[in-house]
């Protein structure tokens, strides 16, 4: 198993927010060669947060960006979409809905990526990283 290198910053937007959303731009690459991981989905990423137990935070949304100018080669790089939920207990069985990120609140978090054999589903490479996202609006 080769570990990946996995860097991530914020890609808030001080202009403009997604209601919901946190938002984290992150690069996936080979250690041993530098090259791009590509064709990731948001199955391939996790989330480690430390109000993980009163909070559900998940990757709602995966985009690989392609490489300038023709925007057609994938990059390895990926606009990750967080949101979250109130975990409790329902005898309803309906799921949560999403909540609102605290405008100022620094949320610290813990992201792996890991790349699965096609044909028998276990990791053949994993790596990982943390950061700490600055909520902007909504």
């Amino acid at each position: 198993m080769a570990r990946l290198i996995v860097e991530v910053v914020t890609a808030e937007w001080k202009f403009a927010d997604l209601v919901y959303e946190l938002l984290m731009y992150v690069s996936v690459t080979m250690p041993d060669t530098g090259n791009s991981v590509t064709g990731l989905t948001v199955k391939n990423f996790r989330l480690s947060a430390p109000l993980g137990f009163i909070r559900d935070f998940n990757i709602s949304r995966c985009c690989e960006n392609k490489w300038e100018t023709e925007n057609v080669e994938p990059s390895g790089c990926y606009e990750l979409f967080l949101s979250q939920r109130v975990l409790q207990e329902s005898t309803s069985g309906q799921i949560p809905e999403r909540i609102k990120w605290v405008k100022g609140e620094i949320y610290p978090f813990g992201l792996q990526a890991r790349v699965f054999d096609t044909y028998k589903g276990k990791v053949i490479h994993q790596g990982q990283t943390v950061i700490a996202i600055e909520s902007l609006g909504n």
